[in-house]
């Protein structure tokens, strides 16, 4: 245990963090999907193959992936190292088409998906990346209902990020609140998520 826990004299137990020298974190997002992957035992994330065929300057790249329930393929061209399409057909008879655009400090995505030739949902998410947090928001619809949210996450050591998020479905008004933190050391990561709803 003493090595993945660095040793902590009196002086650093009372030094005061530095803000402005803190990285930013991952995003909330990541730290739910860390938490819940650990949570499942065996879980098998699937097999993943990508390809960068040279005759295309490296702006375009061809992956496939399997899961147990089904198979996608997929292709991303990067018409800008800044600027990002993306599709994918899966087995499932569904086709997920996103655009990405990045700046300095936002991330912007907008994404939608057809099942079996109809549209099921469309959506739209902003990501405002600052010095040491981040903070999104994301709208929605979907065939059945629609909804937002919003996540904030902050570095609040040099090891620990703390996050929350906030969201509302339109299918039976219901609204959610969640919470995570992520410690990380060189050796390991620990994740911890928990979501509310009403």
């Amino acid at each position: 245990m003493a090595d993945i826990l660095p040793p902590v004299t009196t002086k650093e137990a009372f030094e005061k963090v530095d803000n402005s020298n803190l990285t930013r974190p991952v995003g909330y997002h990541f730290v739910d999907n860390e938490a819940n992957d650990l949570l499942k035992r065996g879980y098998f994330r699937g097999l993943n193959l990508y390809y960068y065929p040279a005759f295309f300057d490296k702006k375009l790249h061809i992956s496939a992936r399997t899961e147990p329930e089904h198979y996608e393929i997929g292709a991303s061209y990067y018409f800008h190292p800044k600027l990002e399409f993306t599709g994918y057909v899966n087995t499932h008879g569904g086709l997920t088409a996103s655009v990405k655009a990045i700046t300095d400090n936002l991330i912007i995505v907008a994404m939608t998906e057809l099942r079996n030739a109809r549209l099921y949902m469309a959506a739209a998410g902003f990501e405002y990346l600052a010095l040491n947090y981040r903070a999104q928001l994301l709208f929605g619809s979907d065939s059945d209902s629609g909804g937002f949210g919003a996540s904030y996450i902050q570095r609040v050591t040099p090891r620990l990020s703390l996050g929350g998020e906030f969201y509302r479905t339109s299918v039976y008004q219901k609204l959610g609140v969640g919470y995570a933190a992520r410690y990380e050391t060189d050796k390991m990561v620990n994740a911890s998520s928990q979501s509310v709803t009403q």
